[in-house]
């Protein structure tokens, strides 16, 4: 008896170690044109990066679906942006207040840098378990020239995750 209890018991600590599918993320994978690939996922967090040339396509094609002339009015940064998605177990964690994200260039010069502020999360319900999420949109105000890096930094955990963009468009 004592060992089926120490079975079961391995099993369930086991079970509830291991980390299932729907919640690991790529080490690498492809967003908007560009790849994207994880250096060290130091929290759950996921980055998109749009370039400028795909803004100004986006914009196009919005005006053209709403049938009004484009103006100057969209605003596009000479980097574009870089789009963090914020994933977490509990509502305080994902306050973008604790986040911060640094755009780098391969040599290490800062092309921008956000840190959020106070928000309320949206939460979604995935396999019976709550998820909040949150965003925050850093433009690059500095011309893009070639593959860079991300740095996005959990502050309430004292935690860095690192991303190499790699342009392709």
């Amino acid at each position: 008896m004592r060992f089926i209890s120490l079975f079961i018991l391995s099993v369930f600590m086991f079970g509830c170690v291991t980390v299932p599918e729907y919640l690991k993320y790529p080490e690498q994978y492809e967003s908007y044109g560009s790849n994207i690939r994880a250096v060290n996922y130091g929290s759950s967090v996921k980055i998109e990066y749009k370039s400028p040339s795909i803004l100004e396509t986006e914009a196009s094609d919005d005006a053209k679906l709403r049938r009004v002339k484009e103006t100057g009015e969209v605003y596009i940064p000479q980097g574009g942006f870089v789009y963090l998605n914020i994933h977490s177990s509990t509502i305080g964690a994902a306050d973008t207040q604790y986040w911060e994200v640094i755009v780098e260039d391969m040599q290490g010069n800062e092309l921008a840098r956000r840190q959020g502020e106070p928000t309320v999360a949206y939460y979604t319900i995935e396999h019976g378990m709550t998820f909040w999420h949150n965003l925050i949109v850093t433009p690059v105000d500095q011309e893009v020239k070639g593959n860079f890096k991300v740095f996005v930094n959990d502050l309430l955990l004292k935690r860095r995750s690192e991303f190499i963009v790699t342009l392709t468009k």
